[in-house]
């Protein structure tokens, strides 16, 4: 929003509306790629200020976070969720960013998700095949966090056409929010 708000502009006005919406997150941990677990403590509350601040210039409000081994760190995220301009986290576990399987933990009222699977290249049960069953077979109760699914796909090695094959081929009844 400050260093390039024609290239955020034009984003936002190419962006899909109505079925199929495109909606934007702040990526790996907001402002950078760093572990927020790691982080300095001081440095942290510095960084999330920012951040909630470049946050609401840019009409954002959910978050990717890569750390390693925070999942269940809510002091951690407490401190992101304190927060009015950030709504919720996604949480990547790094080296196997669906390691919380779907979980979600609750920071401030506010949840913290972590994908239930991923479409990545060469790991385990991470195969189109894989993630096709997956959600084939999740729960379909949207009065549950067990009915939905938040799936991770490798950007650099997934194209979009793989991606619009797996949602061909889900179930009828498997809604794409």
């Amino acid at each position: 929003a400050q260093l390039a708000p024609s290239v955020l502009s034009w984003y936002y006005a190419n962006a899909a509306t109505g079925a199929g919406e495109d909606y934007f997150v702040v990526g790996p941990s907001g402002g950078g790629y760093l572990y927020p677990s790691r982080y300095p403590t001081p440095a942290l509350q510095t960084h999330i200020d920012r951040l909630a601040e470049w946050m609401s210039l840019a009409d954002l409000s959910l978050i990717q976070i890569l750390d390693a081994g925070a999942r269940e760190r809510l002091d951690l995220w407490d401190r992101f969720t304190t927060r009015d301009e950030i709504d919720g986290l996604f949480y990547l576990e790094y080296a196997d960013y669906a390691d919380g399987r779907g979980r979600v933990n609750w920071s401030n009222g506010k949840p913290v998700v972590a994908p239930r699977g991923k479409l990545w290249t060469g790991l385990p049960n991470s195969d189109a095949a894989s993630i096709i069953s997956l959600l084939n077979n999740a729960s379909r109760d949207s009065s549950s966090v067990a009915g939905y699914s938040l799936i991770n796909v490798a950007a650099w090695d997934q194209s979009f056409d793989l991606v619009q094959s797996v949602v061909a081929s889900l179930a009828p009844d498997v809604e794409i929010v």
